[in-house]
């Protein structure tokens, strides 16, 4: 059986929980083969955290860097336009300051589709 062309994977928000509850659900050494073994990467943060967290970080930066890696920032519609501007700003500067890389950080909303498209 061959694998499939696509894989989906959710990784849930690991937020607010106990240093317990994270540590049961950080992302198994089966996801990250699965993602090392992408032909890309679309990595999705919630507008509303502000940022991209430091558990992302280094799950991001453990990933074989030749993985081009797009990061949606979704839930644009509950920011202003020039917040937003800021958290891809910031977001930005944080992986290229870190060394991880990626292809782009867009806003995307389901539910404003025509004030942040892909």
């Amino acid at each position: 059986m061959s694998p499939p062309d696509d894989l989906w994977q959710d990784e849930p928000g690991q937020t607010p929980l106990t240093a317990e509850e994270k540590r049961q659900l950080r992302p198994s050494l089966s996801t990250r083969t699965q993602l090392n073994a992408a032909q890309a990467i679309v990595w999705v943060i919630d507008a509303r955290q502000g940022g991209i967290t430091e558990d992302d970080l280094k799950f991001l930066a453990s990933l074989h860097a030749d993985i081009p890696r797009l990061i949606a920032v979704s839930r644009a519609d509950q920011k202003t336009a020039e917040d937003m501007a800021a958290i891809v700003a910031a977001i930005k500067k944080t992986l290229s300051g870190r060394n991880v890389a990626f292809v782009d950080v867009l806003p995307v909303s389901a539910r404003n589709k025509p004030a942040w498209p892909l």
